[in-house]
């Protein structure tokens, strides 16, 4: 549905462009006009994406709240703002005792950058009491040498017992790397590596958060909660 839109949109901004060229107007004129449907063109992404956005969080609140889901305000989100950072919004936070389970979900977004540069970047977050005493950790898709802030280029890296491409995988942020990394275990390691490339993992003030960099349908939110509780099965099994 979103794609038909925006192609619909972009066949109806090709045929303004070339009914304008076919029109012979003087030059001038042609600029002065072709003004105008750029304009109704942004304009009409713009409240399209709106409403298909508010669309698919109204689906996926509903396939929530059919598997038991309720509204929850308590604002316990692991987010850590960064200066660049701007116009946070939360677009909804639910909970539940899902397979018994206490649950939240939340969706979150946030800008970065300014003007024609400013990018819109969605969370959706899933997160459960994790009672171990484990160091916080926060495992996200490892970044390229060129993308790594100066301060991680030669910071302390994970075991060689690690299994084969998890340290290239995945990067680890911790006060304590190499013990995160141990009570993983090498099972619950080996299917980290193949997460899908958005997921990330962090243990925070006594809870274990599963968050994808993207937003969610309603079936990819029930599959973010299925994600989660493979990790404690896992972690249960080590």
């Amino acid at each position: 549905m979103k794609w038909l839109v925006r192609g619909i949109l972009v066949a109806l901004f090709v045929a303004s462009m070339l009914f304008l060229l076919r029109m012979n107007l003087p030059k001038g004129q042609t600029k002065l006009y072709s003004v105008v449907p750029v304009l109704a063109m942004a304009f009409a992404w713009m409240w399209a994406e709106s409403i298909l956005n508010r669309r698919r969080l109204n689906d996926v609140k509903a396939r929530l709240n059919h598997l038991g889901f309720s509204d929850s305000r308590d604002g316990r989100l692991h987010y850590s703002p960064e200066p660049n950072h701007h116009f946070f919004h939360v677009a909804f936070e639910l909970q539940a005792d899902w397979r018994g389970v206490p649950l939240r979900v939340a969706e979150f977004e946030y800008d970065i950058g300014r003007g024609r540069n400013a990018k819109t970047c969605r969370f959706f977050q899933v997160e459960a009491p994790f009672a171990r005493d484990w160091p916080d950790f926060r495992l996200e898709p490892a970044k390229g040498f060129m993308h790594r802030p100066i301060s991680q280029l030669f910071s302390q890296r994970l075991a060689a017992s690690d299994v084969d491409g998890f340290a290239k995988n995945a990067s680890l942020a911790s006060d304590s790397p190499l013990v995160v990394s141990r009570l993983l275990g090498d099972s619950l390691r080996e299917w980290l590596v193949r997460r899908p490339s958005y997921e990330g993992w962090s243990l925070q003030d006594g809870s274990l958060a599963c968050f994808w960099r993207r937003s969610c349908d309603a079936r990819a939110a029930e599959q973010a909660l299925g994600r989660l509780a493979v990790f404690l099965s896992k972690l249960t099994a080590n």
